[in-house]
Parts: structure tokens; C-alpha cells; sequence
């Protein structure tokens, strides 16, 4: 596929808490394909993570027919997911049809953060909290930890004595094996049962992931990579953690059946535009492959000052939703999309 007509309108997140993460940034993407049209997408890179700076995407789409192959990894993921969108708007059919169906986790980013700020619903105390979000019909919080072992696994504690809440462990890879492994050891085994699952608890080794599987569920997001480079050996988790902004979901889904491991789709704490391409695939797998289909990640939304495009999507408890979605094609956001600054 050449790319014939691209543009670009950078964008940026201010977060509603600053303490617990930074603004970040990235662009809203347009593509004209031949015979199909316009098709639209979000490209919102993780340096942290390795990924190449912002800039460094939108140069690689510069030239005119430039082939896929010569694109960033990000880039190119950007350009098929905006193809899928021009399909869904040629054809006139949204692709976000049913994604009201779709259950999420809520997401805690600081569980240090005595005061659990930064998000609309949130009282100032944990365990209020946790009552808000059974009460919304949440069944499931993701938390990140990797900053603090000592004090975050008594919070961690805390959650699993007081919730009904099964609980997604984050740790971005931060932990060393043995801190992983000490973490998990200072919780009874009757309350690790409450662990859904364990995300990149440590940079990714087979032995150590497959260790430290033996004591919960574990699950692959970020160190995808160097367990691919590793020609995705089995046995080291239980779960695959998709991000359709950076994955080929297919790819994963032949991966999935082959190691009879599960899939959970999530956003990239991305623009909304980002966050509803998300949470369309995640309806789509949860259709197609229920089987595989675990509770979606894609409630990242609040986590930023609401914007002209977040204010149109209409949150219930762990589901959400384009308000207006009957008149919307492909990712919907037409108008609103239009009338962005191109260049």
C-alpha cells in the first residue's frame, strides 16, 4: 500500500493529576487512500518505552508514496488502522457498533497516592474508592506498581482484603526478578487467587517469568518484544496484553490459540480517537473470539482534562461509548475531525 496524501495535527493530553503522570503528546493522523477515501488514526508514542520521539513518526510519513516497509513500527500500525477506518466511512457503517457491550477494568495509576486524585468519580480514601467502583458495576482494577515494593504490596493487601475486586497487577518491567518475586511472596497464596494476572512484572526472561508464573497468572504487554525476539517461547504467560495502536491483533490472536493463552485489549492512555479504535477491536474479539476475549483495558479517557473529543464520549460504570454513534461512520468524530488544523 503507497500512501498517497497524509497529514498531521499534533495534539496534547494534559493529564487531570499531575503528580501521578506528565503531559504527553502525539498527533491526529489523516490518510487519503485511492478508491477508499479518507481514514483517520492516532499516533501517540511512548518514549519511555523505547518507542522514537514524535517527530520521528510524522518524518517517516513525510514523502509521498512511501512505501509501508520504510515507516516506523508506530507509523505503519497508524496508517493500517486509519485504512481500516476509511473502509468503515466508505461503506458508511461505524466501526464502533455494539462496543457498549464492552466491560473494562478501572485503572489506577499511584496506589502511594493517599488522596486517589486525579480522577472525577474518586473519593479521597481507598477504600471509598473501591466501594465507588463496585457500585458503578466494576469487577475489575488495574494498578500500577513498581515505584515502592515495601509499601505498595501493603496497599496491594489492603485492596484484596477489602474488594470484591479482582485485581491487574502493572509493573511496566520496573521490578528486578527478585523484587517481583519477593513482591508476590508476601501475599498468601488465598489472597494472590484474587490476582487476575501479573503485567511485565520484570524485563522478560523464561526462566524468571516462568517462576514467578508458578505463583500467579502472568501477562505480556511491553516486553513483547524481547519475547519475540526470544521466538515467543510458551509456558511463560497466561495472557497477552493487545494495544491495536501498536499491534497487529491477528498476529496475536494465531499466537493466543496456539499457546492457549487469553488477550486483553487495551488503550494507550492515547487520544480518545486512539481510545475508541481500542475499544472497536475489543468488541470485535470479545464477537469473534470470546473464547479469548478477557475484560477490556480501554477507560484511559479521565486520566486527562476533558477536550472537544472526550466530552463526546459517554462513560457508564466499565462501559462507554461515542455519544451519537447512529449518525457517525467509521471512528466517528467527523465534523470534529474535519475541522482540524491539517498540515
Amino acid at each position: 500500500m503507497d500512501l498517497l496524501k497524509c497529514w498531521s495535527s499534533p495534539y496534547e493530553l494534559i493529564p487531570r493529576d499531575p503528580s501521578s503522570h506528565r503531559r504527553r503528546t502525539g498527533a491526529l493522523l489523516k490518510f487519503e487512500f485511492p478508491e477508499v477515501g479518507v481514514g483517520y488514526a492516532d499516533l501517540h508514542p511512548w518514549v519511555e518505552f523505547g518507542e522514537p520521539a514524535l517527530a520521528d513518526h510524522l518524518i517517516s510519513l513525510q514523502s509521498k508514496g512511501k512505501k509501508l516497509s520504510r515507516l516506523t513500527p508506530l507509523a505503519e500500525r497508524a496508517v493500517q488502522n486509519a485504512f481500516i477506518d476509511a473502509q468503515y466511512r466508505q461503506k458508511k457503517q461505524s466501526f464502533l457498533t455494539g462496543v457498549e457491550q464492552v466491560t473494562n477494568n478501572a485503572l489506577l495509576l499511584d496506589i502511594l497516592d493517599e488522596t486517589v486524585s486525579g480522577h472525577p468519580s474518586r473519593t479521597r480514601d481507598l477504600a471509598g474508592y473501591l466501594n465507588g467502583l463496585e457500585h458503578e458495576g466494576f469487577t475489575h482494577l488495574k494498578i500500577k506498581v513498581g515505584q515502592d515494593s515495601s509499601r505498595e504490596v501493603l496497599v496491594v493487601k489492603q485492596i484484596l482484603n477489602t474488594s470484591k475486586l479482582l485485581l491487574r497487577l502493572d509493573a511496566n518491567a520496573k521490578f528486578t526478578y527478585d523484587e517481583a518475586h519477593s513482591f508476590l511472596l508476601q501475599l498468601p497464596p488465598e489472597e494472590r487467587t484474587k490476582i487476575e494476572y501479573f503485567e511485565d512484572p520484570c524485563p522478560f526472561d523464561q526462566k524468571d517469568w516462568a517462576h514467578l508464573r508458578a505463583l500467579v497468572p502472568i501477562a505480556l504487554d511491553w516486553q513483547a518484544e524481547a519475547a519475540l525476539a526470544k521466538q515467543l517461547p510458551s509456558n511463560c504467560w497466561d495472557v497477552v496484553v493487545v494495544k491495536p495502536s501498536r499491534s497487529d491483533l491477528n498476529f496475536w490472536i494465531k499466537q493466543a490459540q496456539k499457546h492457549q493463552t487469553k488477550i486483553t485489549i487495551t488503550s494507550a492512555m492515547d487520544h480518545p480517537l486512539g481510545v475508541l479504535m481500542a475499544l472497536g477491536f475489543a468488541h470485535k474479539l470479545q464477537q469473534e473470539f470470546q473464547n479469548l476475549s478477557m475484560v477490556a483495558g480501554c477507560q484511559t479517557i479521565e486520566l486527562y482534562q476533558s477536550d472537544d473529543f472526550s466530552v463526546r464520549i459517554k462513560r457508564v460504570g466499565p462501559r462507554m461509548n461515542l455519544v451519537d454513534q447512529e449518525t457517525s461512520y467509521g471512528l466517528g468524530f467527523t465534523a470534529l475531525l474535519e475541522s482540524q488544523k491539517w498540515k
